[in-house]
């Protein structure tokens, strides 16, 4: 038993370190392309603006999926589903809860944050923008319940398609003036993503 137990501890840890990885490069190659498209200055306006929505979602990002895996575990294997179901709803609702006041913060600190970094009125713009972003990283939930579930397969699928295209998306709104339509297109495929998600999350 223990042999099988520490077997499938590293079979997953090979699963998610491989989602991991091509992430990695995903981001390397749309980093390239970024860097290959823009000037020096665009460039770094926009690695600006990225660690800026970084920045705001990080610190209003709980980590709800640490607290599925500790406590419902337990609950899990008790076969107490109605509380577990419970604390699926109050993570879910702290998940949308630091979404929407992390893209409040972005929106409402864009002109703060110009100021400091010496941004012009549309950078300024594009930032409140893009924070708009941080609406689709509702994830924590359900990644916590792939974990709980023992469904890394499709937790790995889902990291190495979440960081593959904000940098891009970014420069090719800034080199081409396509503010709100490629904002869109990237909600829409954030969007998909973090259904596929949930939708896997739930999956037998």
């Amino acid at each position: 038993m223990e042999k099988s137990a520490s077997g499938r501890v590293l079979k997953n840890f090979g699963v998610v370190l491989r989602g991991r990885g091509i992430a990695a490069v995903f981001t390397l190659a749309a980093t390239a392309l970024m860097a290959n498209a823009l000037s020096a200055t665009e460039f770094g306006l926009v690695i600006l603006l990225h660690t800026y929505v970084l920045a705001v979602r990080g610190f209003l990002n709980f980590r709800t999926y640490e607290a599925i895996v500790r406590f419902g575990v337990p609950l899990h294997e008790n076969g107490e589903d109605d509380s577990l179901k419970r604390l699926f709803r109050t993570t879910t609702l702290i998940d949308l809860t630091s979404a929407i006041a992390a893209t409040l913060v972005g929106i409402s600190a864009a002109s703060l944050a110009g100021g400091f970094l010496h941004w012009d009125a549309q950078m300024i713009s594009l930032a409140g923008l893009y924070s708009l972003v941080m609406l689709t990283t509702v994830s924590n939930t359900p990644n916590g319940i792939l974990r709980l579930y023992d469904r890394f397969d499709a937790l790995s699928g889902f990291l190495h398609r979440g960081p593959d295209d904000p940098h891009h998306g970014c420069a090719y709104r800034l080199d081409h003036g396509c503010q709100h339509a490629c904002l869109h297109q990237h909600l829409g495929s954030r969007f998909c993503a973090g259904k596929l998600l949930v939708i896997y999350s739930w999956a037998p």
